[in-house]
């Protein structure tokens, strides 16, 4: 008689219980958690939106290049001065012009050698 009597409680103990929720189904809804913005990115070194300097592909090419480094918080050129920002012309602007200044000596100096 002992073995039904087990096999009732194990029945009874197995149960699920439809009236316990989950404290996450109850409590945390997962819809509205959709629903909150984003918050607002802006690069500091291509001054675009939606991305931060830490993620901005420009700034990986242009590393890749040698056009510039990171120290600190700031960007330095190849000659070790440091970009200036002012937040109204992007560092990677100034860079570029900075690479092209570079490369037209390059070859003004290659082409008097050449003479």
């Amino acid at each position: 008689m002992g073995g039904v009597r087990n096999n009732q409680l194990n029945n009874q103990q197995f149960k699920p219980r439809n009236d316990l929720l989950l404290f996450s189904q109850r409590h945390v809804p997962y819809a509205p958690a959709q629903n909150i913005p984003k918050p607002y990115l802006k690069c500091y070194y291509c001054l675009e939106e939606g991305h931060s300097v830490d993620r901005c592909n420009y700034l990986f090419q242009d590393q890749n290049k040698k056009w510039d480094s990171r120290q600190g918080g700031g960007f330095l050129f190849p000659n070790w001065q440091r970009v200036p920002t002012d937040g109204k012309i992007a560092p990677k602007k100034l860079v570029e012009d900075f690479a092209k200044e570079q490369e037209e000596l390059t070859n003004k100096m290659k082409e008097d050698e050449a003479k």
